[in-house]
């Protein structure tokens, strides 16, 4: 698989668990990594060398497995790339976005 886009997407989920209240004042940013103020743990936190490797794998697995659900084309993917007569980057973005629009 393509680590880069397994790092973006982790990232991204990372990101988005942290913006959630109950996360950022919660046990786990307080215990893991000694945040108390409720500020965010940055996903550079998290891939720092100095801090445990199983946190950032772990969203990183779960990223691959989203990515391997996503290997066969929904209905709406197939049709809509179908549909799509340009480069390939085009059919990927109108596959993606059959998704996300739906």
């Amino acid at each position: 698989m393509d680590d880069e886009m397994i790092e973006r997407c982790a990232k991204a989920l990372w990101d988005a668990d942290q913006a959630k209240p109950e996360v950022r004042y919660g046990m786990s940013n307080e215990i893991i990594f000694g945040k108390t103020d409720g500020s965010v743990v940055l996903w550079e936190d998290i891939i720092n060398p100095d801090c445990v490797p199983w946190i950032a794998q772990e969203w990183r697995d779960k990223v691959i497995l989203v990515i391997k659900a996503m290997r066969e084309p929904t209905n709406n993917m197939h049709k809509a790339m179908c549909n799509a007569y340009n480069s390939p980057v085009v059919i990927w973005f109108t596959g993606i976005d059959s998704i996300i629009n739906d």
